[in-house]
């Protein structure tokens, strides 16, 4: 029986597709020592391959094998986002506690007045709302004073802390309720959004995280389709079963404030540019059980509505950091789930470009597989629908400009710029 040969540089890594192997090379340059081995396996998967080749094993089975773990990877995503931890809804009236609000604020007058009036509306309203504006160079300051709210400005800033970090501690210095809440000026709460927080509040020791809901209204923020689903799925909460990352969300957290003080505040973490993730280790160390959800359509937020380069410069300034700190396993999922996406797209566009059946077919069912899965879990996160989904190629290649562009920063910069601030990474 004749059997078809299949060159080996056509069907993996075509010659005239050299665009397309360097698509590939960023793929697995993912952060740090742990993903440099990753790399190095890759390559040495490769190397395998040619080996093979040459002693002359049936490429069919290699092809078999090849696409069976392209489709492992893929299944491998969906058990990553299994489950979606919305914050939960309870019928009974919370036990009332005084909270004050905190928000930190630089350059915010285009968010600050959407959020105030929100709070404003609470069923359960805050006992006081205190806006810190951290050194703004717009209306911040006057927007919130408009309000009748607290204010505290900060005339010049300590240099061994970070903006947010000091302008939340200032603000709960400030504060006078027995649960701190603090959320960044961008966040969107809906009317019940406080009282749901309390009826989640248990005891002294609870600290609740949310992930607002992104409101992407224009087609530019639609972009951030993967920083979404990786800012709430790196964190484990979409696994079937209990795991130990740490982390938590920066635009909401609810804390007692006796404890908060216990434990130094934000102190702890004030040179941190991802106080939300070291502060979280700070909290499991000291006992604190961290409670984290997901905004759903109770809690939102607008991210970045002054366009494409505040989008790009929001998400570039501690993206890299974060993933430097990421366990070996959550970077190897996370280097599976978006390989394979990113193959579901090589495949098909070598098919279509060689006319090559035998790649259009597996191509077209992977592109496919992932359009669902982007489409299932992108609603959750986001105001992501279904033609995002379909054409996730965009949105990806941006999730990798910005992260090889957040890397450069952070190894060889060492700094970024964030709202006219220079940030040392």
């Amino acid at each position: 029986m004749l059997k078809e040969k299949i060159r080996f540089n056509q069907l993996f890594f075509p010659e005239r597709t050299i665009f397309l192997r360097f698509i590939i090379g960023i793929n697995y340059c993912q952060p740090g020592l742990n993903s440099l081995l990753l790399f190095l396996l890759v390559k040495v998967y490769y190397w395998g391959i040619i080996l093979i080749k040459e002693t002359g094993v049936n490429l069919c089975i290699i092809t078999f094998m090849y696409y069976l773990f392209n489709g492992l990877c893929i299944l491998i995503s969906i058990i990553f986002m299994w489950r979606t931890p919305f914050l939960p809804k309870k019928d009974a009236l919370p036990e009332y506690k005084t909270i004050s609000v905190i928000i930190p604020a630089r350059n915010e007058a285009q968010n600050l007045p959407l959020l105030l009036k929100a709070l404003k509306k609470q069923s359960i309203l805050p006992l006081e709302i205190i806006c810190v504006d951290d050194e703004s160079e717009d209306q911040t300051g006057q927007i919130a004073e408009s309000f009748g709210i607290t204010i505290k400005s900060i005339i010049s800033k300590p240099d061994d802390w970070t903006g947010k970090t000091y302008a939340c501690q200032q603000g709960a210095i400030l504060a006078k309720g027995e649960l701190l809440l603090f959320l960044d000026a961008d966040v969107r709460p809906s009317p019940d959004a406080i009282k749901i927080l309390l009826q989640r509040y248990i005891n002294k020791k609870d600290v609740i995280s949310v992930q607002p809901f992104h409101l992407a209204e224009k087609v530019y923020e639609k972009l951030a389709l993967f920083f979404n689903l990786i800012a709430v799925y790196s964190l484990g909460l979409g696994v079937p079963f209990k795991n130990q990352v740490n982390g938590s969300f920066g635009p909401v957290t609810l804390i007692n404030r006796r404890e908060f003080f216990k434990i130094g505040g934000y102190e702890s973490v004030r040179h941190s540019v991802l106080e939300d993730y070291d502060f979280s280790v700070v909290l499991k160390r000291e006992g604190y059980r961290l409670k984290r959800f997901m905004g759903g359509n109770l809690i939102g937020f607008r991210m970045y509505p002054g366009g494409l380069k505040d989008l790009f410069g929001g998400f570039s300034k501690n993206m890299a950091s974060g993933a430097l700190k990421s366990p070996l396993w959550l970077i190897l999922v996370l280097v599976l789930m978006l390989g394979a996406y990113t193959e579901s797209v090589i495949l098909l566009t070598q098919g279509l470009m060689t006319q090559n059946i035998s790649l259009i077919w597996p191509g077209s069912l992977f592109y496919a597989l992932t359009v669902m899965i982007l489409f299932w879990r992108g609603r959750c996160v986001g105001s992501f629908g279904f033609l995002t989904a379909l054409f996730y190629p965009i949105p990806l290649l941006f999730f990798y400009l910005v992260f090889i562009y957040s890397l450069f920063s952070k190894l060889v910069l060492k700094r970024t710029y964030w709202k006219g601030r220079k940030i040392k990474l």
